[in-house]
Formats: structure tokens, sequence, C-alpha cells
């Protein structure tokens, strides 16, 4: 930081106020901005923190623009520029990223700074100076933001009055304050990204509730070795005569024991061997509150498995088919008696 020059006038006296002032102004507005971050500040705000520091610790009266590359990567959008008109900065909102196009696109196409002392003159802005100078800007200087991993971010562009060149301090300020802006971005959108996918995360898992709650199949997931129902719908709890919250967290085996003998063993190769076992026309018949329930189920036992492909669980799906299957022995009792009389006349 000694060398640079912004902190190099610290070291002449009659420049030793006025530098000392800039300097602090800028620390400031960095932790400022940092601080922004930690609190969950959102982005517009934290880039305006720091435009504002980067007006404040210059001594050409420059106005700061922050602009943000599009999702698509083509276009640049308004980040920050609280000094500047706010009709400009509508015009140049969602400005092309290409050669041409003003200091900040051309600067994020090539990937390198910008220079324009004149805006009236350079090939650069022949698009857009009369929107420039309508609003009293004359020069402009712009750099383009990268991550960490040197993806472009967007832009960190300086605007002055008069026709110049950026100075020393101002190319030492904005290599400071472009550094934070990378950093705070990045930061932000990822925070950004993580809970969008945290949000699609649960939106999923609220759709597959809702398919389970309203299928007529009975389902049911338990984990585990104690086999927990961490997962069970309407129709599965019809069929043991219990609520959806009286089997929810509970071990299986302790909510009917009496199944235990005839299936355990079931659950417990399909979690081993990662194979689903298929049972048909399956008698069962367990204890509930209001009497035994009993009847035939096809059933289908599966490997329940996690993101990284462990098996942490059996998934059931059951289907009464008791009325088919009663039906079905009727008629074949009648066509035993037909046979049978057949077989007597």
């Amino acid at each position: 930081m000694d060398s640079s020059p912004i902190s190099s006038g610290l070291n002449n006296p009659t420049a030793n106020s006025s530098a000392s002032q800039r300097l602090q102004a800028i620390l400031a507005g960095q932790k400022d901005a940092l601080e922004l971050v930690l609190h969950g500040a959102p982005l517009s705000e934290i880039l305006e923190r720091i435009a504002t520091t980067a007006e404040q610790g210059s001594v050409g009266n420059p106005k700061a623009s922050i602009l943000l590359v599009s999702p698509d990567g083509k276009h640049l959008l308004h980040g920050a520029a609280p000094g500047l008109p706010e009709a400009y900065n509508r015009q140049v909102n969602g400005i092309a990223i290409g050669p041409n196009q003003g200091s900040c696109g051309s600067a994020a196409f090539s990937g390198k700074e910008i220079v324009v002392s004149d805006i009236e003159t350079h090939p650069a802005w022949a698009l857009y100076k009369s929107i420039a100078i309508d609003n009293g800007l004359r020069a402009c200087w712009s750099i383009p933001v990268f991550s960490s991993s040197q993806l472009l971010l967007g832009t960190f562009a300086l605007y002055y009055p008069s026709p110049q060149e950026p100075t020393d301090e101002d190319r030492a300020m904005v290599g400071l304050l472009s550094g934070t802006t990378g950093i705070v971005i990045e930061w932000v959108q990822n925070q950004q990204r993580a809970q969008l996918s945290e949000a699609a995360l649960k939106s999923s898992e609220q759709r597959f509730q809702n398919l389970i709650r309203d299928a007529t199949v009975a389902i049911a997931v338990t984990t585990g070795p104690d086999h927990i129902v961490s997962i069970v719908n309407d129709a599965y709890g019809k069929l043991i005569g219990r609520s959806v919250q009286e089997i929810r967290n509970k071990s299986l085996f302790t909510l009917i024991p009496e199944t235990e003998p005839a299936f355990r063993h079931i659950y417990e190769s399909v979690m081993q061997t990662g194979k689903t076992v298929y049972l048909y026309d399956q008698y069962y018949k367990v204890n509930s509150e209001n009497g035994i329930i009993e009847g035939y189920l096809n059933l289908v036992y599966q490997p329940y498995r996690e993101d990284d492909g462990t098996i942490s669980g059996v998934m059931t799906l059951g289907q009464d088919v008791t009325e088919q299957f009663l039906s079905r022995k009727r008629i074949e009792e009648i066509q035993a008696d037909i046979e049978r009389q057949k077989r007597t006349y």
C-alpha cells in the first residue's frame, strides 16, 4: 500500500492531509462494503457504497459506474451509479458487450481497460456520444471486473466532466476497489445461486411429497436399521389403521409388531442386496384401535437411495387387492363346484 500513488502522498507534508483523507475514505468504504456483505445486504446497496467510495476518493470529481454481466453473458446491466443522471443510467442499461460499445461494453468484450479521454471523438463512443455529452459526460475509463476464476462479472468505470485521462491516483484507487467489487459480486451471486438451488430442492421435495400424498397406492419410506418411517401417505395409513401423524418418524415394527416375523427379513434383504422384491396376493393382518385389519396386497419393496447412490432405506408400494383376490377365489370355487357336478353326472 505504501508504494501506491494514493499512499505516497502521505510522505509529502504538503499533500499529507488530502491524501490521508482520501486513503481513509477508500479503506472505510471497503470496510463498509464487506460488512454489508456479511449482513446480507442487497447487491445494489453494496455496489452503491463502493461507487460512492470511488467518487469520494478521487480528486478529479468523476462519477463511478458499476455494470453487471447479464445472465446470457451478452449485455451489461445497471449495478450502481449513484452520481450519474438517472436518465443516462436508463439509456445505457443493457448495452451490448462488444467492440465500439462505449468504454464499458468494449472493456467487457476485450477483457482489458478502455481509456477514452474524449468521448466526442473516440470511435468506441460513436453510437452513444450524444447520450453521454447531453448528460455532461466527456471522458470515460472502464476496466473489466473478474471473479477469482477469471470469469467476467462486470465493469467498473469512472466518468469525467471534461476530456481527460485517469490520474495515477484514480488508477490505484480503482485497482483497489475493483478487486473488492469482484469479491462482492462473486460472493453475492454464489449465495443467490445456493439459495435458488435450495429453493429448487425444497420445491422438488414438496412436489415429491404431494405426489406421494395424493397417490392412491399406499407408499411408505423407511430408513435405517430400525426402519423408521420418514415418508408415508394416507393410503398406507388406511391399510394399517393409523393416521399419517401416528406413523411418521416411528419404527415400522414398533407400530405393527405382529408383521415383523413375516416382513422384516424382506426389508433387510432389500437394504443389503439392493434388489427389488415383488409380492402378489400377500396376506397381511394388523391390529388397530378399531380391531383387526386383514386382507391381501400386491407389494413392491425397492431400495431407497441417497444422492450419492448409497441405500439408506426401503420404499414400499402397496395395492389393496382384497376384493379382487376374494372374487377370484369365489370364481375358482364356483368353477370347482361345476367340475365336481359334471363328474357326478
